[in-house]
């Protein structure tokens, strides 16, 4: 049985109330303005006018926080799952104080959402965004997803001992595929997993292995 058919049957065993419930449409901020407005743009934006900057991230929000409500209201929802892409594979891609003052109220507007709601909120950010962790769980991130440990300040345990009490890390440290390195492999994956359980060193909890990967 492959590791894929192995997923499907353990969902197929599962009460259908076990099985978690979220969404996959991504209230985004950055993210959607860099499709909408090019992610050069946006970014020359931030530096040269902030004022235009801060109003198309205010706009954007006001549609993912539609989004987000509308979602809440129709369906049963586990978490929440927001998400952008903010960092780069060697840091962020605008400084944190730029991120604080442009981004971060705005993406805590999505978050009340979930928190109105009672349920977690999930957050989607490739990259090295160490930095601004602190912030994000400060406006209510309870997951971050998904620690591409290749990168500088992503290590998973020192993440885990530095912040495991306040937020759940989704994916494990595994490096996501990327143009110029080969994909992971289920026994690669598995192994990765296996070394970091054996160096903790202290009580830390690892999530499993991303089933993307296993599949």
């Amino acid at each position: 049985m492959t590791s894929k058919q192995r997923v499907q049957a353990a969902l197929q065993r599962q009460p259908v109330d076990r099985i978690p419930v979220f969404m996959w449409f991504h209230p985004d901020t950055t993210r959607r303005l860099a499709r909408l407005r090019g992610l050069t743009d946006m970014l020359t934006d931030m530096a040269a006018e902030p004022a235009l900057a801060q109003e198309l991230f205010r706009r954007c929000a006001d549609f993912a926080v539609g989004l987000s409500r509308e979602a809440c209201r129709r369906f049963p929802l586990d978490w929440l799952w927001a998400g952008d892409d903010v960092a780069s594979q060697s840091g962020l891609m605008m400084s944190p104080a730029m991120w604080r003052e442009m981004v971060k109220p705005e993406l805590k507007r999505v978050f009340d959402v979930g928190r109105g709601h009672g349920i977690p909120n999930a957050y989607h950010c490739c990259g090295a965004l160490r930095p601004i962790i602190p912030d994000l769980i400060e406006i209510g991130m309870d997951v971050l997803n998904p620690v591409q440990c290749n990168c500088p300040g992503m290590e998973p345990l020192e993440l885990k001992r530095a912040f495991g009490t306040r937020v759940a890390f989704m994916g494990g440290g595994l490096p996501p595929a990327h143009p110029s390195q080969p994909a992971m492999h289920p026994p690669s994956s598995r192994l990765t997993c296996q070394n970091a359980c054996r160096k903790r060193g202290s009580p830390v909890t690892l999530p499993p292995i991303s089933l993307w990967t296993l599949c």
